[in-house]
């Protein structure tokens, strides 16, 4: 997804996330598993943030 975006622009951005690095795939499984499953079935129109706190900037 970041290979197209200059470095500079992605040194910058990532410097503005409190945990300072992207986040992986691997990371953001949990929340997709909880979507897809039923345990998510009485879930609407939920925010579901993992951007590494950088909501909370």
């Amino acid at each position: 997804m970041t290979a197209t975006v200059r470095q500079d622009w992605q040194d910058e951005w990532i410097n503005m996330i409190p945990f300072k690095r992207m986040g992986t795939s691997e990371e953001l499984a949990g929340a997709v598993i909880y979507l897809l499953s039923d345990a998510a079935s009485y879930t609407s129109g939920a925010d579901i943030i993992i951007d590494g706190c950088f909501t909370v900037v």
